[in-house]
């Protein structure tokens, strides 16, 4: 029993040590040492054992809880990152001249979680949506248009939104819809990010879209994350590990290079928007934050997962904005058209 006990506390040990280091990741660039990055993605994991320690620990009745205790003390403020209790989202009003309202969604071709939805079902859906909710402004990612199935580009042109950019003039993938003209349009960097101003009620906007860079994970991949969680290492394993490095690294270089000059460079009202495919607990996140407010972080409510594919849930659709604007509200939309769910936020032009 002794034995058994000792072995517990040494893995308690472990999980605390492994909790406080998964937040550290924006302490230390993936250029220096992806390890730590890699940790950040199971920050979730860790602190679930760490909970599941202090509630064993409390029942035999033993002070060991305190280890687990103390580590997520330490880093309590990472929590929020995941999930809010504090603020239920309200107010504002889109009618309102003074207001921009926002949307974000990786609408996945419009095919549903696993395929399964048909295209013309999800498309009709999509713009649905778009009617319901009404934003100014609507950035979209893992876009595909079937004129034959569905036109969706004439649907949501009928809506208002006369003006379109697609990264590097396409009309798929990532694309930007918007009520208001766009100008000073650029692309950014090889992969899809630009940006685009819009002025309503006169006050200028600068709209920075994003889908950055993707893991490519295929099904062997899928099957080997499975397995991790399950304890179990398969031949994939280090393959599946290297592609996580290299788009940690790829992210690293895509805001030292192309986000951050952009959101240093512009004074005016800034948002950045779109799929940033990293986790609140990342080195991008953790970068972001010194320069930008999360809109979930600030008005957002309950679990915060954005994306609900068939590998861990995380949230990695954002909606940040500068401090020449002001939310007022933050909505997660679930839905059946993707393996991601829309968001949605009003903000005061100051």
């Amino acid at each position: 029993m002794r034995l058994v006990r000792l072995l517990l506390v040494a893995l308690n040990v472990v999980c605390a040590i492994l909790l406080l280091a998964s937040t550290l990741a924006g302490e230390v660039p993936p250029s220096r040492w992806v390890g730590i990055s890699l940790l950040s993605y199971g920050y979730v994991l860790f602190f679930g054992l760490n909970v599941a320690f202090v509630l064993l620990w409390i029942v035999l009745r033993r002070w060991t809880f305190l280890l687990s205790v103390a580590a997520i003390v330490l880093r309590h403020s990472f929590i929020p990152l995941f999930f809010q209790l504090g603020f239920v989202s309200g107010g504002g009003n889109s009618s309102d001249s003074s207001t921009l309202k926002v949307m974000t969604f990786n609408v996945h071709n419009f095919v549903g979680r696993d395929g399964e939805l048909p295209y013309g079902e999800g498309a009709a859906k999509f713009v649905n949506l778009v009617r319901q909710q009404q934003p100014d402004v609507l950035c979209v990612q893992e876009f595909y248009s079937n004129a034959v199935a569905y036109n969706v580009v004439d649907s949501l042109s009928r809506m208002g939104y006369r003006y379109r950019h697609g990264y590097k003039g396409a009309s798929y993938g990532l694309l930007l819809f918007s009520k208001y003209k766009l100008r000073n349009v650029k692309d950014l960097g090889h992969s899809r990010k630009f940006y685009a101003d819009i002025q309503k009620d006169g006050i200028p906007v600068r709209l920075l879209c994003v889908h950055l860079a993707s893991y490519h994970l295929e099904y062997d991949d899928l099957a080997t994350m499975d397995n991790l969680a399950h304890g179990q290492r398969d031949s994939n394993t280090f393959g599946m590990v290297s592609k996580f490095c290299r788009t940690i690294r790829q992210h690293e270089q895509e805001w030292r290079d192309d986000l951050l000059p952009v959101i240093e460079s512009y004074d005016g009202a800034l948002m950045l928007i779109g799929d940033c495919n990293d986790t609140p607990a990342s080195y991008l996140y953790q970068q972001a934050v010194l320069h930008l407010t999360d809109t979930y972080r600030e008005r957002g409510f309950g679990l915060g997962t954005t994306y609900h594919g068939p590998f861990p849930a995380y949230r990695i659709d954002y909606l940040f904005h500068n401090a020449a604007l002001t939310a007022l509200n933050y909505k997660r939309i679930r839905c059946d058209i993707s393996d991601h769910y829309p968001l949605v936020a009003e903000y005061a032009l100051q």
